[in-house]
């Protein structure tokens, strides 16, 4: 809504009537697509670094015990 140059005139309760007649750009399907796909795997990747952090936790716990047992 920031992004839109309205400045009202007056205290005005039908806002939405006056932004409904904005023009939104909004990307093609195939875009949106890409973008989905995109952040699925951004997603995935996220998951596999944190199971491999979670590992490494493990086995610097593991270590530490050894070390002082």
């Amino acid at each position: 809504m920031k992004k839109f140059n309205y400045v009202p005139q007056s205290h005005e309760r039908y806002w939405i009537l006056k932004f409904s007649e904005f023009k939104v750009s909004v990307p093609t399907i195939d875009q949106q697509v890409k973008i989905g796909t995109f952040f699925k795997n951004l997603d995935s990747l996220i998951t596999l670094h944190q199971r491999k952090l979670d590992l490494l936790k493990e086995q610097k716990k593991g270590y530490l015990q050894k070390m002082f047992i």
